[in-house]
């Protein structure tokens, strides 16, 4: 659950061998995850998938909460390299 306000500092996951899964639970329009040069929202029921080695943060600038079901997959697991 990330609270009205809530920004995360710019940050590298800690390996590059997994992908990161958000599934957007109860989402606003006015948060985000900016990963590379993209910042994305999600709507409910939407899913992002990426490298948790890149680089990333959120952010949440509006009103009601933004809750995500997060999850990491071993690339290897899912066939990628």
């Amino acid at each position: 659950i990330f609270y009205p306000g809530a920004e995360t500092v710019k940050h590298n996951g800690w390996t590059k061998d997994i992908v990161r899964v958000h599934l957007g639970l109860d989402m606003n329009k006015d948060s985000a995850l900016h990963c590379g040069n993209e910042s994305i929202s999600l709507e409910n029921g939407e899913v992002l998938i990426f490298e948790d080695g890149e680089e990333h943060w959120a952010y949440n600038h509006g009103k009601y909460e933004r809750t995500i079901l997060l999850f990491d997959v071993l690339k290897k697991d899912i066939g990628l390299q």
